[in-house]
């Protein structure tokens, strides 16, 4: 019996937490996560941001490279393509229009679309998640320089595209791209 009081003896002296010690310490921790998952949430939409932000421009840079190459690369032009928001052109005995479309089918004409008018077949619509605004995409020649008859020479077209990010949220906006395209003799 001696041998079992001492051993509880022993027990009491035992050196623990208490109750309010563990409290606070669970409270601190509980600080602490949060402020890090705060800190990763921050993070994470920043870079969600960024990300889309540099697709947005990836995705101006290349419609305007496809723009700039099919007007240099064109026969000739079937409409005057200054001061609107489409070019048609022949391109290799195929008529070719850039111009805004309603690919989303919702009404509104928010992205540009390469339509092959001789085929019937659209070639090319920009991303979804852009919207092209319709007022600054346009067509407009800045400079000629005439050879005489119908030929006009080395015509110099400034193409101008805003476009925002159709997520709101990550306040993409008023993204600029403009291009001068001198172009090479054909007939108009």
């Amino acid at each position: 019996m001696i041998k079992i009081f001492k051993s509880l003896k022993k027990i009491n002296h035992l050196k623990a937490y208490s109750l309010l010690e563990v409290l606070v310490t669970l409270l601190i921790v509980n600080i602490i996560l949060l402020m890090v998952s705060q800190i990763l949430v921050i993070s994470l939409r920043l870079s969600v941001q960024a990300q889309e932000r540099s697709f947005a421009r990836e995705e101006l840079t290349n419609i305007i490279n496809l723009i700039k190459a099919d007007i240099r690369n064109a026969d000739n032009l079937m409409n005057d393509c200054t001061n609107s928001n489409s070019c048609t052109l022949m391109k290799t005995s195929a008529e070719i229009m850039w111009h805004l479309c309603d690919a989303n089918n919702d009404g509104v004409d928010d992205q540009i679309c390469k339509d092959n008018i001789t085929s019937g077949n659209t070639e090319y619509i920009s991303n979804e998640k852009l919207i092209i605004d319709p007022n600054t995409f346009s067509f407009l020649e800045v400079s000629s320089g005439g050879a005489g008859g119908n030929i006009r020479d080395r015509i110099s077209i400034l193409i101008t595209i805003s476009a925002d990010h159709r997520n709101e949220d990550l306040e993409i906006t008023n993204l600029y791209r403009q291009v001068i395209i001198s172009t090479r003799n054909f007939y108009i």
